[in-house]
């Protein structure tokens, strides 16, 4: 890989290898101080809170990421404009959620907590604007300042609520005070370090902001709602016990998905520049991250078979059935890792916006269709099978896609010079 993409990545991914060291200690804690019932509420609430985190996001911060990549004029002008659009969408979004919640749900800690999650992303509009902003003008060590930060208050707050007496409040209350923080973090040094914008809305822009943003709204939306749709299905059909023991197994999986995650996150806006450069670039850069990440998570899913079990019967007995469900899981890390970086080749350019939405429509119904199916009656076996089939078919399905369109592209810029 390049050598601008190793040292970036390098930054994210030491950044989150912390990360997810504080967020593995505090999971534990959380989850042997909280019971395996509770522990199923709070998998719950994250998995609320991530998915309006993405819907609220509408697209916003992958589109400014493309297009402060490009220039840092251009990003100063969207800052203000982009924060502004995801604190009305959010809003928007959470007054729908809360109504329906209290309609529907009879469960008045689990309606509650669900409620509190959602309003934990609103400090998030600004945060994650400005993380994009560090990531698009290559300062990674900036972000990855601000992740480390992050997970320490959530642990540190979380910790002493949670000790105090508050159980499942206290964790989440430390959820939205942690992203309180952490926005007021990322402010000082975006103010620090020459990055704070004159904050002048400019309305005429707004509209095609949102027209280029929405595509990348629908594909986050998707994503989240495949990776978390299982969770909530289990917490309304099974039950928080269930719930909590797929959601333990899973938290590990999510957690050794630091690496693609940095790598697709670095290697996004070199690939924007790419696209209106030197597209015979493209080619090679996507086939070596691709194998890269193959032999990576191929060597993940090895330990994480080898490794986990022996944790979880050290520090979380009360999870071990939660073995069964890692073992399961541990089969789709390889195409994870491979589809996380091959979809920002995807995302990289507009025109590849369209496919890739259809294909993710597909894949998405197919993965509801088996959880609403197989979930009710099998419980959380199902769901840790379904993740892998899901995980398989995506990767196929948008790598066979997307291979033949990339290599058309580079082919056709060959034979035209």
């Amino acid at each position: 890989m390049d050598k601008q993409i190793v040292v970036n990545s390098s930054w994210l991914i030491i950044s989150q290898a912390a990360a997810k060291i504080i967020a593995f200690f505090y999971t534990v804690f959380l989850a042997n101080q909280l019971g395996v019932s509770n522990f199923g509420l709070w998998i719950l609430v994250l998995s609320y809170f991530s998915l309006f985190s993405s819907i609220g996001d509408f697209g916003l911060t992958r589109y400014f990421l493309r297009e402060a990549s490009k220039s840092a004029t251009q990003a100063a002008i969207l800052i203000p404009n982009v924060v502004f659009s995801r604190l009305i969408l959010l809003v928007i979004i959470i007054l729908i959620f809360t109504t329906i919640i209290l309609i529907l749900d009879p469960q008045v800690d689990r309606r509650t907590l669900s409620i509190l999650g959602a309003i934990a992303v609103l400090p998030q509009s600004v945060s994650i604007t400005l993380d994009a902003l560090f990531i698009a003008r290559l300062k990674n060590y900036l972000s990855a300042v601000g992740t480390v930060f992050l997970n320490i208050s959530s642990a540190i707050i979380g910790v002493i609520l949670v000790t105090s007496g508050l159980g499942i409040y206290g964790a989440v209350l430390a959820l939205v005070f942690s992203q309180i923080f952490y926005s007021a973090l990322m402010i000082v040094i975006a103010i620090r370090n020459g990055y704070w914008p004159d904050w002048k809305m400019q309305w005429a822009i707004l509209p095609d902001i949102l027209k280029e943003s929405f595509p990348y709204g629908i594909l986050g939306a998707m994503g989240l709602i495949f990776f978390k749709v299982d969770s909530i299905m289990l917490s309304l059909f099974r039950g928080n016990y269930e719930t909590g023991i797929y959601g333990a197994a899973y938290k590990f999986l999510e957690a050794s998905l630091i690496v693609p995650n940095a790598v697709s996150f670095s290697i996004f806006p070199i690939m924007a520049k790419l696209h209106l450069k030197d597209i015979k670039l493209m080619k090679p850069l996507y086939t070596n991250t691709l194998l890269t990440m193959a032999l990576v998570g191929t060597v993940t899913a090895i330990l994480f078979v080898i490794i986990l079990p022996l944790v979880i019967n050290i520090l979380l007995p009360q999870y071990k059935q939660s073995i069964g469900v890692i073992k399961i899981l541990a089969l789709a890390l390889p195409f994870m890792f491979m589809h996380v970086t091959m979809s920002q080749a995807a995302l990289s350019s507009a025109k590849y916006l369209k496919p890739l939405i259809l294909l993710s429509v597909f894949t998405l119904l197919f993965n509801i269709i088996l959880n609403l199916i197989f979930i009710p009656i099998y419980g959380y076996i199902a769901a840790s099978w379904i993740t892998v089939i899901s995980d398989i078919t995506s990767f196929l399905v948008i790598y066979i896609t997307f291979s033949k369109l990339i290599f058309k592209d580079y082919e056709y810029q060959m034979e035209t010079e």
